[in-house]
């Protein structure tokens, strides 16, 4: 399991819309869950790309249609494994891409329509990069197209952070820290990091690390930007498999609450 786990979330986000108030309660209660996969194929979703049919309606850069059509969606390689990004809303996807939304044909259609045109091998990341999103393998997939959503299995847990152990690291990920290090001192928009380690002890977690990070402007940093730039670090600095929290250290999520006692191992100069 990695950053991205089936369904993640916290209870702070602001959604926008139906969508995206349906996906962080199912985010923070399984029991919501089901409600969000039932809704979710119907309601409207944007990804970069295009769009076919009769029923186009084209603005611009943006095509849109309600109706069962046509679409092409610009997936990406990530470790040689094909990612489709697809968005509850453009301020979802204009938070992921930053400036790289400008000038990109993107379109909005029926969840179901984007789903249907995912490529065999391909999985969907729902807002890929956002603070809170939701990942579908192809088997998952299979099963909302098929009207079978209640076989899935809904049960897997994103823990409220206040039911987590932490300590200090007792094994630093140094080639991590290394990179991230050179990574926030090139963006010069990161006050502080930290890291600790932690587990879910009911269900049966293993310890591991936690990333904290305090940003120096949060009207100007994206920090799903920078969430997603360290899960394409760790991707290339930690062994295959290992688990890893990041959360951003805030007025509401202090420092004392997870790292205290620990100096952090990246600070502004």
């Amino acid at each position: 399991m990695w950053f991205w786990v089936p369904l993640f979330g916290r209870k702070r986000d602001r959604p926008e819309n139906r969508v995206e108030q349906l996906l962080l309660a199912g985010a923070n209660d399984v029991t919501a869950r089901q409600r969000f996969l039932i809704e979710f194929m119907d309601s409207d979703i944007f990804c970069i790309g295009e769009i076919k049919g009769p029923n186009v309606r084209v603005e611009g850069e943006h095509s849109r249609t309600a109706e069962n059509t046509e679409v092409s969606i610009a997936a990406f390689d990530h470790k040689g494994e094909r990612i489709t990004a697809a968005y509850t809303s453009l301020d979802r996807m204009r938070e992921a891409l930053g400036d790289g939304f400008r000038g990109k044909p993107w379109f909005s259609t029926k969840a179901r329509n984007v789903l249907k045109a995912i490529h065999p091998q391909s999985r969907m990341v729902l807002n890929w990069g956002c603070t809170f999103g939701k990942e579908f393998t192809h088997h998952e997939i299979q099963l909302l197209l098929e009207g079978r959503s209640k076989e899935l299995d809904t049960t897997v847990q994103v823990q409220a952070r206040t039911e987590y152990e932490s300590r200090p690291a007792t094994e630093p990920p140094q080639a991590f820290l290394d990179q991230a290090w050179k990574y926030f001192t090139e963006r010069g928009d990161i006050q502080e990091a930290y890291l600790a380690e932690v587990r879910a002890a009911s269900l049966n977690e293993p310890w591991h690390p936690m990333i904290g990070v305090r940003v120096r402007d949060r009207k100007k940093t994206r920090f799903g930007e920078i969430v997603a730039d360290l899960d394409r670090i760790g991707h290339t600095r930690l062994a295959q498999g290992v688990m890893m929290d990041i959360v951003e250290i805030t007025p509401e999520e202090t420092r004392d609450r997870r790292f205290a006692g620990i100096e952090p191992f990246y600070r502004h100069r």
